[in-house]
């Protein structure tokens, strides 16, 4: 979170967040992904986030592209499940 939170500093209108789960309780998962759905709602910055189960990523996203292979698709207003 403190590395989050310091690159919101600069007032990016872009950032990009990969594998922030990874190695972390899920308590401390949910409470950043809490926080990015907060800053999602509020607007003004976008993000590219990277994960390997993207439960979560799917209940703030508005979009989600999706690399299984070599094959790409795009889901709008997803709600998928690991």
């Amino acid at each position: 979170m403190l590395a989050i939170g310091r690159a919101l500093m600069t007032r990016p209108i872009l950032i990009l967040l990969d594998e922030i789960s990874l190695g972390l309780a899920p308590i401390v998962v949910a409470k950043i992904y809490d926080a990015l759905k907060e800053l999602n709602d509020k607007g003004g910055v976008s993000m590219v986030i990277v994960e390997q189960c993207i439960t979560k990523v799917a209940e703030i996203a508005d979009n989600i592209i999706i690399q299984e292979e070599e094959e790409w698709s795009i889901t709008q207003n997803p709600r998928i499940e690991c």
